[in-house]
């Protein structure tokens, strides 16, 4: 949980030691886009792991959305799922620009 925001942070091991990977998270770091979860920073654990740091917003896994849509007694279309792997694709495209 982020002590500013109240949202939940995921860690992703990357377990890298060289320079080359905090390069490529500064990268990260600035990307802005409505389709791709925030990075937050990264920081190097007890044995020397790079690991970083990413704000999940709510609702931002599909398994949550789809048991979102049971709780108020709707079913997951096709046309949802279609929905969320075109913002994906977005997501994607943008990163590799």
């Amino acid at each position: 949980m982020d002590s500013k925001t109240g949202g939940l942070v995921i860690v992703f091991p990357l377990n890298l030691h060289d320079d080359y990977a905090i390069d490529q998270c500064e990268k990260l770091l600035k990307l802005k886009h409505e389709n791709v979860i925030p990075h937050t920073g990264y920081f190097r654990d007890e044995a020397n792991h790079l690991n970083m740091t990413a704000e999940l917003p709510l609702l931002a896994d599909l398994h949550t959305r789809v048991r979102s849509k049971k709780y108020i007694k709707k079913y997951f279309s096709a046309v949802d799922a279609l929905k969320i792997l075109s913002r994906v694709v977005e997501g994607l495209s943008y990163c590799h620009d």
